[in-house]
């Protein structure tokens, strides 16, 4: 009855026009066309569908089919089996037009090392030599030898040829160098994706000046005795428009339409020594205080898409050690400190520490394949280098060195040898491998001098990480517990003993005073004081803190402080900062409150 019905109505609904129209969401042929019309429109449709359709059938199919078209009136199965098979073919007709519009697109998005275009009547490659455009970039040597000049006024041509025997500039000529350093840099920004690849990837100017920038750019640690202040808004823009362009270089895709295939841009700038070793230990110095994320993920992408880098940071971690040491040894035969010498050895210093610090998985190559620079070298350069620098009272040059030591070593100890040991995520077999390397070092580490193996202690907290593996550890066999008490105790009566409770209070002082450096290394003018006023209003985000200073966009609380601020003391006392079961009761001797003795005795 139900179908009656609604073959009834469909057939009111025909009559009076208010179908759904031909090609219906209902189905093929629910309009106002009476069933023989229908059936003559359906042929010619799907006739005309033949015609153009991209598929190809077999004559007898096509036979058969046209004949059972042309059979007499189909019952209403009939006619569900056409429609069904006029939507099949519509849906399939929709996709290949979808996966032909798509080709087309795909066609467009070729990328630029493929793609190519008219030149003089030429079909030339999009990149290429022919693309560049005029620009001298001039090379950064403002770091070198600089002096004013007075007396009488000297030609240009005399200043530039003095300048260039003596590799130092006059005060006019270095503002003159920077302004010009800075537009060239603005002009190579504000290019698009092909544009500026033409211009870094072809232009021999800027690989010198690139090359001389990371070189010779003033490190934080120099700043205080350079010509050059970073609270120069000209010096400031260079450092920015610099690091733009190397995050830039760094990437290989910009647009959907403007990119280059991952294998040729791997290849491509390995090869034009874009970023290299030693300009990745650079990059670490000038850039990895504030900019550490960033400069970690790129360098993760870099290793990642080209292993070459792997084996070549090996060959440099060798050289920079042998380097290293040897200098060492001539600079402890010198009677006076070779101040040409020392600077060479804090710079090597300060890199491995900057790259280590950004690029964590480096470790791992450097404590397996050269584990001299921890076990021997750090101590010696600790206990003869830093000695004779305190006996020639340059207390500034120990402080660096210091440092420097602390962090190549906590470095290695944290994401080579503990986490290893540590890591959650590893299997038993690797944690009790990690565990036994651990502990080996641990042994060279309590023969190192005594000032040493305090600074490391404390500074990472070593019981802490003995703690956590004593009682995270469940495959530790006895000799592994016995030897982590020892160790435990020589800590202990080296740097004071070891208190659980007071632990979160010690990272986070650790966590504030890492903040501080982060900002100090670019601001070294800065009081510590200052700086901790500022990542208190700013959320503890030291890029924040960078970037609103170099912006003069402070707020007037932090306006009116004096910049050169020192940190004060932490107030809290020990007696507040300790954790007992007796806090704040009668028992409560060290609260400074009057106990009840009489209680006490009778407790």
């Amino acid at each position: 009855m139900s179908n009656n019905n609604n073959s009834s109505s469909n057939r009111g609904k025909e009559e009076n026009g208010r179908g759904k129209g031909f090609g219906g969401s209902k189905g093929f042929g629910r309009g106002s066309r009476p069933t023989e019309e229908k059936k003559s429109n359906e042929l010619k449709w799907k006739e005309n569908y033949k015609d153009h359709s991209n598929h190809s059938s077999n004559s007898s199919q096509q036979s058969n089919q046209s004949s059972s078209v042309q059979s007499s009136i189909p019952t209403k199965r009939g006619n569900k089996e056409e429609r069904g098979e006029k939507r099949i073919e519509k849906k399939e007709s929709n996709v290949q037009k979808k996966n032909k519009k798509g080709g087309e697109e795909e066609k467009k998005w070729i990328a630029l090392e493929e793609e190519t275009c008219l030149w003089n009547e030429k079909n030339v490659s999009r990149f290429s030599t022919h693309w560049m455009e005029d620009i001298d970039f001039i090379p950064f040597v403002l770091n070198q030898k600089f002096r004013k000049k007075e007396g009488k006024e000297e030609s240009k041509q005399e200043k530039q040829k003095e300048g260039e025997e003596e590799m130092g500039f006059d005060f006019v000529t270095i503002q003159e160098m920077i302004q010009n350093i800075n537009l060239d840099l603005s002009k190579l920004l504000k290019m698009d994706f092909k544009s500026f690849w033409c211009q870094v990837g072809f232009d021999s100017s800027f690989e010198v000046f690139y090359d001389s920038f990371l070189r010779y750019a003033p490190r934080s640690f120099e700043f205080s005795s350079s010509f050059l202040s970073f609270e120069d808004d000209s010096m400031q823009s260079i450092f920015r428009r610099v690091f733009a362009i190397v995050i830039r270089m760094s990437k290989n895709q910009e647009s959907q339409s403007q990119f280059f295939s991952k294998d040729f841009h791997s290849n491509f700038i390995y090869q034009k020594k874009f970023f290299d070793i030693p300009k990745l230990m650079d990059l670490s110095l000038l850039f990895g205080g504030c900019n550490n994320q960033i400069l970690s993920e790129t360098f993760e992408t870099l290793f990642d898409r080209q292993p070459k880098y792997w084996s070549d940071l090996s060959l440099s971690f060798q050289q920079s050690i042998n380097s290293l040491s040897q200098s060492l040894q001539n600079l402890m035969k010198e009677e006076n400190t070779n101040s040409d010498l020392s600077d060479y050895l804090l710079d090597i210093l300060a890199s491995l520490s900057s790259f280590l610090f950004v690029f964590p998985k480096s470790c791992g190559t450097l404590g397996t394949n050269h584990p001299n620079l921890f076990e021997l070298i750090i101590p010696q350069i600790w206990e003869e280098w830093i000695s004779k620098l305190e006996g020639q009272k340059e207390k500034q040059k120990v402080e660096l060195v210091s440092r420097f030591c602390l962090n190549i070593c906590c470095s290695l100890l944290e994401s080579f040898y503990f986490q290893s040991a540590l890591n959650r995520l590893s299997s038993n077999a690797e944690r009790k491998e990690g565990t036994k390397k651990t502990l080996e070092v641990l042994e060279k580490l309590v023969k190192f001098p005594k000032t040493l193996l305090a600074a490391i202690s404390n500074s990472f907290l070593i019981q802490t990480k003995l703690h956590e593996m004593k009682y995270e550890l469940s495959n530790l066999d006895s000799l592994e517990v016995t030897k982590i008490d020892h160790f435990s105790n020589i800590l202990e009566r080296i740097s004071g003993p070891f208190a659980p409770s007071d632990l979160n209070s010690n990272i986070n002082i650790d966590e504030t005073h890492s903040l501080i450096l982060q900002v100090k290394s670019l601001l070294p003018d800065l009081g510590e004081g200052f700086i901790e006023a500022c990542l208190e209003s700013f959320g503890n985000d030291p890029e924040k803190v960078i970037n609103r200073i170099f912006e003069d966009n402070l707020p007037p609380h932090l306006m009116e402080l004096d910049r050169s601020t020192p940190r004060q003391p932490s107030k809290v006392s020990l007696v507040s900062a300790r954790k007992n079961i007796y806090n704040g009761d009668e028992f409560d001797i060290m609260a400074g409150t009057s106990s009840n003795v009489k209680i006490l005795q009778k407790k």
